[in-house]
């Protein structure tokens, strides 16, 4: 059986940096909704191209093909 894992992808607003300690971020708060694991790879002052880099992040150290995943590619802007 395939086991759904949820993925997150972006800048600081995605991986959670301004939040306080008691604060969970998006996709935490998605994955424990539908009671799923997750993996945030967002990473502070990135780019929309730097998603790639982080999504190839995953595919070299997570990724295992009996899972199904489910992809969140967070953008942000002023």
């Amino acid at each position: 059986m395939n086991q759904p894992v949820l993925l997150g992808f972006g800048d600081s607003w995605a991986a959670g940096h301004d939040l306080s300690p008691d604060e969970k971020c998006y996709l935490q708060l998605a994955a424990e909704q539908l009671d799923i694991p997750w993996h945030n790879f967002a990473v502070g002052s990135s780019s929309v191209p730097h998603m790639i880099v982080q999504f190839q992040h995953f595919i070299d150290t997570v990724y295992f093909p009996r899972n199904q995943y489910h992809a969140a590619f967070i953008v942000t802007g002023k």
